[in-house]
């Protein structure tokens, strides 16, 4: 699974699209404090089948357990979750998260650090914007009778 360069600016639909997002994880946001949330659907913004995005996100957890870098997994969605996206979070520096997003081939990422939360296009760094001075601002509980199963993408 060869990286690529995916585009560069991204469009205005789709920027806000991903400035709505939320995240649920079943670890400790105190856990949650400095890294970068990366998708690991979708390559490109492009949608992909169940199964192309299950294999992908099995060998994207491979890479980063190869790595050393510690990360766990989250999902990135709408405030509903009716909508959502197998996605990490990963423990790493600014550098890093470029680096791991350009890799999975992701449009944009979310960074996180003291200074807020922040969306960062992956390859254009310049087009950025802060979301909140929290993470934990974004973390959304699961609806009542929504469940995701992450189980599938380490099978």
């Amino acid at each position: 699974m060869n990286s690529h360069s995916c585009s560069s600016a991204i469009d205005e639909r789709t920027w806000t699209l991903y400035k709505n997002a939320y995240f649920y994880s079943a670890c400790a946001s105190s856990k949650l404090q400095k890294g970068a949330i990366i998708s690991l659907w979708n390559p490109c913004g492009q949608p992909k089948t169940r199964r192309e995005n299950i294999r992908k996100a099995r060998f994207w957890k491979g890479a980063l357990q190869r790595s050393k870098l510690t990360f766990v997994d989250v999902v990135g969605g709408n405030a509903e979750m009716t909508y959502w996206e197998h996605s990490v979070f990963v423990n790493c520096n600014f550098a890093q998260a470029v680096l791991w997003s350009t890799r999975i081939q992701q449009l944009a990422f979310y960074y996180t650090d003291k200074s807020g939360l922040y969306l960062i296009n992956t390859e254009y760094n310049n087009q950025s914007v802060l979301l909140s001075s929290s993470l934990a601002d974004r973390l959304v509980p699961l609806p009542p009778k929504t469940t995701i199963n992450l189980a599938f993408a380490s099978e």
